[in-house]
This record gives structure tokens, sequence and C-alpha cells, in this order.
């Protein structure tokens, strides 16, 4: 049984995220009906950021897209928990009822050359209802299909398949997850 301080407390904390959504609405280029934020957001760079609806973003959270063409696009039902980096100089794109958990980085870009190479930009993709565990980091390139996890401090760096679970570095396959989920 929860004590009437504690029921006060998260009322207080559902109308502050509600309170942030709003306050930070403008520095996104398109956002969607209840957007949750449970602290402080950075956002920097040129780009346009697309936010759907029922998203929540906890606190730290940065949001990069550092050039005019660099597009990030956030879906539905989305959670976004604290400290997670997301960076694009072309396109990140996280799709519907996906979780992100804890000091999560995502970024399309290597920000360095290789053999007097220039660095390269290529579009990140994560699927419908992906779980992506603490301290991950998917690498430029990758599309990690609908229903799959990736495992706590894995480094992505290859495509994942749909309904799979991956972890470790580099992430690889560990099993199938359970069949006949239906959204």
């Amino acid at each position: 049984m929860t004590t009437f301080g504690e029921r006060l407390s998260v009322t207080y904390r559902s109308y502050q995220s509600s309170f942030n959504g709003k306050l930070y609405k403008s520095k996104f280029h398109k956002v969607g009906s209840g957007l949750k934020i449970a602290g402080k957001l950075r956002v920097g760079g040129h780009g346009l950021i697309e936010i759907g609806q029922s998203v929540t973003i906890g606190s730290y959270v940065i949001f990069s897209p550092f050039n005019k063409n660099a597009k990030i696009v956030i879906g539905d039902r989305v959670f976004l928990n604290d400290s997670v980096l997301i960076m694009a100089h072309a396109q990140v794109t996280i799709d519907d009822e996906s979780m992100i958990s804890s000091h999560v980085v995502i970024m399309d870009y290597d920000w360095h050359g290789i053999d007097s190479m220039p660095p390269v930009a290529e579009p990140v993709k994560i699927g419908h209802h992906v779980w992506i565990g603490l301290k991950a980091m998917i690498l430029k390139g990758v599309t990690i299909g609908d229903f799959s996890i990736i495992g706590a401090g894995s480094v992505v760096a290859t495509d994942v398949p749909p309904n799979s679970i991956f972890a470790g570095n580099p992430a690889r396959f560990v099993r199938a997850t359970k069949t006949g989920y239906t959204p």
C-alpha cells in the first residue's frame, strides 16, 4: 500500500514531465501529443527532429542532428531513458513502441576517417518494438529488425534481423525471441 506522500510524489513527477514536454516542444520540427520529458534535455545542431505521439524522454537526453540535412525521427510510444545520446549526420529512425535504456549511444557517423578516407554517414534504423539494453552502442548503417532485443553493453555494428536477441562486443546472435507476439 502506498502512502499519501508517495502518491503525491508520483503525481507531481507526472505533471512535471508533461510540463517539460510542452516547454521543450519548440526545439522539435514536429511533435505529437502526449510528450513527456522527465528532466533536462539538450538539443544541438541544425537538422530536424520529429517526435511521435506519447513519447517519454528521460533526463539528460541529447539529440544532435549535426547539419541541415540530418534528421532524427522518433515514432509513437517510444521510451528513451536517462542519458541517451543520438547523433545524426544523415538519419536516425526509432520506430514505434521501442524502448531505449540509459546511457545508450546511437550514431550514424564515425567522426573520423580511416586510411586517408573521409568519414561517411550511413542511416540507422531501429525497428518496431525493439528493446536496447543499458550502455549499448548502435553504430552507423545498422538496421535492427522489429521485435529484437539488444543486450546491455553491446556494440552493434551489423544488421540485426527481426525477432532476434543480440549481445556482446561485437554484438552477435544469441537466440530468436519468442514468436507469436502481436502488438
